[in-house]
């Protein structure tokens, strides 16, 4: 039976003779200052926070408003039989979705909110403009 480690990069356990943690790659055999020369100044553990680059705060904001965008832009094409009603809602719905495209998070929803918008829009203004024939 072999003595076990545990890596102090992700914490994996691996057998004490290895140089290399097999899970990560990382030195297991610190350079004498108390740190692994592999970590190029990240701390240990750094690894296990999450994977990428964190979202930016207000990018999760813009997210919500690109979602709000496609559920206002598919009640739009729901109500656009009711001809001002349909407008009022379908603008809201150009702008929800509108304000979902400046962020990098469910620009397809906000796509996809600002099309369905857009068409329950225009339906409603051309039965108004039927209507008034």
């Amino acid at each position: 039976m072999s003595d076990k480690i545990y890596c102090p990069a992700c914490g994996a356990e691996v057998e004490a003779r290895r140089t290399y943690c097999s899970c990560c790659g990382a030195s297991l055999r610190g350079d004498g200052h108390g740190h692994n020369s592999e970590f190029y100044g990240i701390p240990p553990m750094m690894y296990q926070q999450g994977y990428g680059v964190p979202e930016p705060e207000n990018n999760k904001l813009f997210g919500g408003f690109a979602i709000a965008g496609l559920v206002v832009g598919i009640i739009s094409l729901l109500c656009c039989c009711f001809s001002y009603v349909g407008i009022v809602i379908g603008i809201a719905g150009i702008v929800f979705s509108a304000v979902g495209l400046k962020g990098t998070r469910n620009r397809g929803c906000a796509v996809a909110g600002l099309i369905c918008s857009i068409t329950g829009t225009i339906i409603s203004l051309v039965e108004i403009a039927m209507i008034s024939l």
